[in-house]
């Protein structure tokens, strides 16, 4: 499993993950969306508070992977995600 702690970005266990990720809010966000290398939205949530945790599997096949994370105060941040196996 791997943890993505949104803004103050933490890494707490394996990069590239075999299973799902569990996104965890340090500050609150609107929206974010997983989206493949084709620009394609595989996932789309939003609303998380500060401290709140949400697990996304999304049915991720083997492969790289964007995280485009908008904040509630309007700031936006991408991360790269990788799923393995």
């Amino acid at each position: 499993m791997f943890w993505i702690y949104l803004r103050k970005y933490n890494c707490n266990a394996p990069n590239p993950s075999t299973d799902g990720f569990i996104l965890t809010a340090q500050e609150p966000v609107s929206s974010f969306t997983i989206i493949n290398n084709l620009g394609n939205i595989l996932f789309q949530g939003g609303n998380l508070q500060a401290g709140e945790s949400l697990y996304v599997d999304a049915n991720l096949k083997n492969g790289l992977y964007m995280l485009l994370i908008q904040y509630s105060d309007g700031k936006i941040e991408v991360k790269k995600i990788q799923k393995l196996f």
